[in-house]
């Protein structure tokens, strides 16, 4: 072959991978609010105890527009089949992002840009040793170093745990829906 059939051969290729990475559109899926699986194979998750009767999940809202993507998270939990929005249950966040292909998969660096409702989040930063304390309240005092700080559309600043702030997720196109690190999300439009 030559040099020219080898250099078109690479082109159509690269064509061929992007129109079929077309993946713009609306993607759902529940994901167990805080899920945690150890190293000797113990699952933890929020509402364990009443995991029968009632099952919270964040309901997860994916929409791609060319390299844009953005994810909604909303907390809701399942009580007699019927599905309740819950304020207490994790909070709503909200990112946006960007996508980038890696081979046969897009990685997405997403921001968090918005939350509300963020569960156990809100507290104040304990004082540094010399200065004034401050009056007694209800706040929750946590070891900063844990958490970023964010500040929301309504300029409330928060305190949320690492990781939360910036997330990178990789996602792979299958048919009718994407894998999203390992959750399959189901195409709706």
């Amino acid at each position: 072959m030559t040099k020219k059939a080898i250099f078109l051969a690479i082109v159509l290729s690269l064509i061929i991978n992007l129109s079929a990475q077309n993946i713009n559109g609306k993607y759902s899926s529940l994901l167990l609010n805080t899920l945690e699986i150890d190293t000797s194979g113990h699952i933890r998750f929020y509402g364990i105890d009443s995991f029968s009767t009632q099952k919270h999940f964040h309901e997860v809202e994916i929409k791609i527009h060319g390299k844009k993507i953005s994810v909604r998270k909303s907390p809701v939990y399942f009580e007699n089949d019927q599905k309740v929005y819950s304020v207490s249950d994790g909070g709503f966040l909200y990112y946006t992002g960007t996508l980038m292909t890696a081979g046969d998969v897009l990685i997405a660096k997403l921001n968090l840009v918005n939350c509300e409702y963020y569960g156990f989040s809100i507290f104040k930063v304990p004082k540094l040793i010399g200065e004034s304390p401050d009056p007694p309240d209800s706040v929750v005092r946590a070891n900063s170093s844990l958490y970023d700080k964010f500040t929301t559309k309504d300029g409330e600043d928060i305190y949320i745990p690492k990781g939360v702030k910036s997330q990178d997720i990789i996602l792979r196109p299958d048919k009718g829906g994407i894998w999203v690190n390992n959750i399959f999300f189901r195409k709706t439009r």
